[in-house]
């Protein structure tokens, strides 16, 4: 008969950081916040690229010649919609 015992230390830190249970990293609270708003602020930073770039794009083509624009099919920009009475 063979007796096999195998032994990992646990090793337990604070319950708002990670906690190590049986080889397997948990999330305590503040890493989840600290996650959470970081993936948000992440998100915010890349919608602020997207509207600089789209920005910048409708500059470009309002830079254009306006006989460029308009075989692009751009909308001049000096033409307003009429009002309605």
């Amino acid at each position: 008969m063979t007796i096999i015992i195998d032994h990992r230390p646990v090793r337990r830190t604070s319950r708002w950081f990670a906690t190590e249970i049986s080889g397997r990293q948990a999330r305590g609270p503040v890493q989840t916040w600290l996650s959470t708003s970081l993936s948000a602020l992440g998100h915010w930073i890349s919608s602020q690229q997207r509207a600089y770039r789209r920005r910048q794009t409708e500059r470009m083509l309002e830079a254009l010649p306006f006989d460029l624009r308009k075989d692009l099919g751009w909308p001049a920009s000096d033409m307003q919609k009429p009002e309605r009475n």
